[in-house]
């Protein structure tokens, strides 16, 4: 599964990981 706002090389995988909780919220309105 690709996840391409998560492509960043400047991002550590602790901010990845808040911005994909961040996309999956907005997504599914949580």
């Amino acid at each position: 599964m690709k996840l391409p706002f998560l492509n960043k090389d400047n991002l550590t995988t602790e901010q990845q990981i808040e911005l994909m909780t961040q996309r999956l919220q907005e997504k599914f309105n949580l």
